[in-house]
């Protein structure tokens, strides 16, 4: 392309300007259909392990027949080493390119291009080959029905989500309400906020909690959703004022952070086992035997000074600040 780019500027003849345009444009086609790597090199392998307590996922870069090897290694390994069986049902080989189902995440590697300028103006392309995180409309749903926030209704042969008030909540406080939404809302962006379309799915699942929030509210305070939503809105949020144990105002206001897709962290290291030193106290006797005054450092007539209380003690004197800075009633002490 850039050949041709630099020859068609020294190029007057428009037939033959518009003809070399065209192979410029079919070139570039070329490029963007073209793989700049071959994904099944022979001579390379990869495996990538994830594992979060009892459940796994392998990825490997290679042939379905290495995968089936690699499975029966890992069922003999956890059998003669671990005493597990690996659940024939649960182990599933999947194609990279399909959904993998871990810890609630659909798991797949994308296999479509997506292109844009750079900022020197040059069309790039990228996506291809990259791991996706996705999770699906359904878990966003199951967890809806689990609070009982969402019902379903048929309308024009399509299942229409709508909020629904939680008749169960109403014997509560209102800012308990709000504070219990907030938690619910959180704890699931918090888990899914990895995902590549938590914006979408966390988006959908906050409208239907929010509104099924106001339907609660207006049950509880025997109002129309409407009038319940205006009644604590202010400045476009929804703030709830309450009174504490102390009797001073405060406020409750309703989860309004969005549900932007946070970074991975990819530098943890859960399962480097520390290298821990346990240094164990002296006793009593191993302390008088060492014959040394923890004050002075002397080696004559070694006592064992003790209090019975260290709340009364104040760092008056070495030994009382010595006490209390080591948060020990005991010190052997000279008798000078």
């Amino acid at each position: 392309k850039t050949r041709l780019a630099k020859k068609l500027k020294s190029i007057t003849d428009e037939s033959v300007r518009d003809k070399m345009i065209m192979e410029i444009k079919e070139t570039l086609a070329q490029t963007f259909v073209t793989p700049c790597q071959d994904p099944m090199d022979a001579e390379y392998r990869r495996m990538q392990y994830v594992r979060y307590a009892d459940d796994f996922l392998i990825g490997i870069i290679g042939s379905k027949t290495e995968c089936i090897k690699i499975k029966v290694d890992i069922a003999k390994f956890m059998a003669e080493k671990l005493r597990l069986e690996l659940s024939e049902e649960k182990t599933l080989i999947t194609n990279a390119h399909d959904k993998a189902k871990f810890l609630g995440y659909e798991i797949f590697v994308r296999n479509c291009n997506f292109r844009h300028k750079d900022s020197k103006g040059v069309m790039k392309r990228f996506g291809k080959g990259s791991v996706i995180l996705h999770v699906s409309m359904d878990t966003a749903k199951n967890k809806l029905l689990e609070y009982d926030a969402v019902r379903m209704s048929q309308e024009r042969r399509k299942t229409v989500w709508k909020p629904k008030p939680r008749s169960y909540m109403i014997g509560n406080k209102v800012e308990d309400i709000v504070a219990q939404y907030n938690t619910e809302i959180r704890g699931f962006y918090n888990y899914y906020a990895i995902a590549n379309n938590i914006f979408s799915i966390g988006n959908s699942f906050g409208y239907i909690m929010e509104y099924s929030l106001y339907k609660t509210i207006a049950q509880k305070l025997n109002l129309t959703m409407v009038q319940a939503k205006l009644k604590f809105l202010l400045d476009k949020k929804f703030i709830v004022p309450f009174k504490d144990t102390k009797g001073s105002t405060k406020y409750r206001i309703f989860y309004d952070g969005g549900f932007k897709r946070k970074t991975a962290y990819r530098d943890s290291l859960v399962d480097i086992i520390p290298n821990t030193w346990h240094t164990p106290k002296l006793s009593l006797m191993e302390r008088l035997k060492a014959g040394v005054c923890e004050l002075c450092e002397s080696n004559s007539n070694i006592i064992m000074h003790h209090v019975r209380n260290l709340s009364h003690l104040k760092e008056d004197t070495p030994w009382n600040a010595k006490m209390l800075k080591h948060n020990r009633k005991t010190l052997a002490v000279c008798e000078s």
